[in-house]
C-alpha cells in the first residue's frame, strides 16, 4: 500500500480518529515548507542518509538552511544545504561511503557528505540561517541510538517540521528498505498503522509446524477449549494434523499476572487484561492462531507460541481479522516483549514488530493501562 505524501497532508490540530487520538502530543509544528521526512540507517552505519522534503508547490533554493549534527551538547558538524529542492520533492543527504546501488531510483537528488556523520545516535537540527529551529531528530545532549537498521518515515498526520523529536511522528519499516528514499510516498497511513498488521494469504500452511518441529508461520482456525489470563488461552486445532489441544502463549506481549490462590494478589491491570482478552475471544465469530516463522514453536513451559487473530464477521476475508496481541498492547493491557528474533513476519514493507513498536510508544505516551503509573 502506498500513500502520496503531498496528497495526505493533515492538520494535526484537527486530527480526530474514532478509536485513537493523539491527545497527549502537543502540536509543535513549525509551519515550514522544508523539513526532515525520513532517516535511514542500513545494516552498516555508513549506509545512512537523511531526507529533506519541500512540501511547497514551488522550487526552493535551500542555501538559507543548514543541518547541525551534535555530539552530546556540542555541534561537531554544520552542513549547508547548498541545493535547490524542486516542488514536492526531496534532497537526500548521504554519508560519504553510502552505497548508491541500494537506492531504487538513480535520479534521486542526492548530496554526499564529507564523512560518515550520520550514525543513528546523533541529535540533528535543521535550522534556517536566522537561527530558527525548523525540525530535529534525536535527543539533544545524549548520543542515544533512536534509529538502527531501519528507516524512520514521518507519518502524514505529523508531516512538517517540529521543535521536538517524538517517535510517534514516525513509522518504522523493514531493514535496508530504500524504496521510500527520495520520493513522496508513505508505506502506510496512521489509521492502518493503528489497526495493526493484516493477515496475509502468503503465510497459509497446512500445518503450523514442520516435521523438524520448526514453525511455518502458518495459521489455523481454532476453537476455545478454556479461557486463561490476558496472554494465554487453551485452544483446540481441528484443522491441523499435528495439533489437537494446546495452551497458546501470545507472542510479543506480557500481561500482568493474576492471583491463582488466596495467598496471592493480582498485579496491576492483570484482571482487566484477562477480562479484555476473554471478552474479545468469547464474542469472536472466528479465531486463528499463527506461529512465528523459523523461530521457536514453543516456550520454556511447553506452551505453543502464537499470534491470535479474531474477527466478528460470520463470513470473513483475511482482511477482516484483527491481531489480538497488538490490540492488547495498543490499549495498554500489557508490556511489550520486544525481540529482534521475531523480525521475519511482515505485512507489506513492515514487520509485525514495527506495528508493535508504534503501539508501545502510543500506549506509553497516552499513559494507558499498565503505563498509567
Amino acid at each position: 500500500m502506498k500513500f502520496n505524501k503531498t496528497s495526505l497532508l493533515i492538520n494535526i490540530a484537527l486530527l480526530s480518529l474514532s478509536c485513537f487520538s493523539c491527545s497527549n502530543i502537543k502540536s509543535t509544528l513549525t509551519n515550514s515548507d522544508v523539513f526532515i521526512s525520513e532517516y535511514l540507517v542500513g545494516s552498516f552505519f555508513y549506509n545512512s542518509c537523511i531526507e529533506i522534503y519541500n512540501k511547497s508547490n514551488v522550487d526552493l533554493d535551500c542555501e538559507d538552511y543548514h543541518l547541525d549534527i551534535y555530539d552530546g551538547d556540542e555541534i561537531f558538524k554544520s552542513i549547508n544545504l547548498n541545493s535547490t529542492i524542486k516542488a514536492s520533492s526531496t534532497l537526500v543527504l548521504a554519508n560519504k561511503d553510502f552505497d548508491k546501488t541500494l537506492l531504487q531510483n538513480e535520479d534521486i537528488n542526492i548530496f554526499y557528505l564529507e564523512d560518515n556523520y550520520l550514525t543513528g545516535d546523533k541529535y540533528i537540527e535543521l535550522r534556517d540561517n536566522k537561527g530558527k529551529l525548523i525540525d530535529c531528530m534525536g535527543y539533544k545532549g545524549y548520543n542515544i541510538s533512536y534509529v538502527s537498521s531501519t528507516s524512520l518515515i514521518k507519518l502524514e498526520n505529523y508531516f512538517g517540521g517540529h521543535t521536538d523529536f517524538n517517535k510517534l511522528y514516525f513509522v518504522k519499516i523493514s531493514a535496508n528498505n530504500t524504496k521510500y528514499v527520495g520520493n513522496s510516498n508513505f508505506p502506510i497511513d496512521y489509521e492502518e498503522l493503528m489497526y495493526g498488521p493484516r493477515l496475509k494469504e502468503e503465510y497459509f500452511a497446512s500445518s503450523l509446524s514442520r516435521s523438524d518441529g520448526s514453525p511455518t508461520g502458518g495459521y489455523s482456525e481454532v476453537s476455545i477449549a478454556s479461557l486463561g489470563d490476558g496472554d494465554t488461552t487453551v485452544f483446540t486445532f481441528p484443522n491441523d494434523p499435528d495439533l489437537t489441544r494446546e495452551s497458546v502463549r501470545y507472542l510479543l506481549i506480557n500481561t500482568p499476572e493474576i492471583a491463582h490462590s488466596s495467598h496471592e494478589e493480582d498485579e496491576f491491570m492483570g484482571r482487566e487484561a484477562k477480562i479484555y482478552n476473554n471478552n474479545i475471544l468469547t464474542n469472536a465469530k472466528h479465531i486463528l492462531v499463527q506461529t512465528n516463522k523459523d523461530y521457536a514453536l514453543r516456550e520454556t513451559y511447553g506452551r505453543l507460541l502464537g499470534y491470535v487473530w479474531y474477527t466478528n464477521e460470520a463470513n470473513p476475508t483475511l482482511n477482516d481479522y484483527r491481531l489480538l496481541n497488538f490490540e492488547l498492547l495498543v490499549n495498554g493491557y500489557c508490556r511489550y516483549d520486544s525481540r529482534s528474533k521475531y523480525e521475519n513476519m511482515s505485512n507489506g514493507d513492515m514487520y509485525y514488530t514495527n506495528y508493535f513498536d508504534y503501539a508501545y510508544e502510543y500506549a506509553l505516551s497516552e499513559k494507558l493501562g499498565v503505563f498509567s503509573k
